[in-house]
């Protein structure tokens, strides 16, 4: 998968796996609303 291929809403649970990030804080990040897909894109590449 390259990061075209990524959708632009991610589950969290994936999220975390592509930044490896424990699942519990990408949980944290997302309620705080810190994710953004150019970050995800940028981390994958």
């Amino acid at each position: 998968m390259s990061s075209t291929d990524l959708p632009a809403l991610l589950p969290v649970p994936l999220a975390a796996q592509l930044l490896g990030l424990k699942r519990a804080s990408a949980y944290r990040y997302a309620a705080r609303a810190n994710f953004r897909r150019s970050a995800l894109v940028a981390a994958y590449t």
